[in-house]
């Protein structure tokens, strides 16, 4: 049948694809007389379910009358119905939005709930006075002798001024000389 609509063809089956195509919420029947001429109604759906046309001489003339039908059931246009209570959803979780964060006492509660809240990795983990009441004798001695032993002093940067003596076995590690810098021949 010549319908002005150029026919898919499927070089698996040698005829025109077998192409689903899914009806907007609104659409329970439906007639092609560019299509195959056979009347199609819609099953019983459940809740939220889109009808899936499968008719190949109907799927051309139907996606090319752009009223609402698509491929895929993401693509299918929402009818007016749907259009407002998507729009009536819409707002009110923008009302409940910024009810929620306009609300100085609701972020504060939210903030004090979520430092307060202490995951179970953290409340198994041990104080640190825990810990230095767990080491043995030797250990709290070594401990004692680090945290009290002075610091070692550093060279200091010094532009022309003497830098200050420093003990030999507190003072780091020098390196080597590095690569020589490049230098430009004029």
């Amino acid at each position: 049948m010549d319908n002005g609509v150029p026919p898919l063809w499927d070089t698996h089956n040698g005829g025109a694809t077998n192409m689903t195509i899914y009806a907007p919420t609104d659409v329970r029947a439906i007639t092609v007389p560019a299509g195959c001429g056979v009347p199609h109604e819609a099953p019983a759906l459940a809740e939220g379910a889109k009808w899936a046309l499968n008719c190949p001489p109907c799927e051309g003339p139907i996606i090319a009358m752009r009223t609402g039908w698509a491929h895929t059931p993401a693509g299918v246009a929402l009818t007016p119905d749907e259009i407002g209570v998507a729009e009536q959803e819409e707002a009110s979780a923008a009302r409940n939005r910024n009810r929620t964060w306009g609300d100085p006492t609701a972020v504060g509660q939210a903030l004090a709930q979520a430092l307060t809240t202490v995951s179970p990795a953290a409340a198994s983990t041990p104080s640190l006075l825990e810990q230095i009441a767990a080491l043995s004798a030797d250990e709290r001695r070594e401990l004692g002798l680090m945290l009290t032993a002075p610091a070692p002093v550093m060279p200091a940067e010094v532009s022309g001024a003497e830098s200050p003596q420093v003990d030999p076995e507190l003072a780091p590690v020098r390196r080597g000389p590095g690569r020589p810098r490049k230098t430009v021949e004029a």
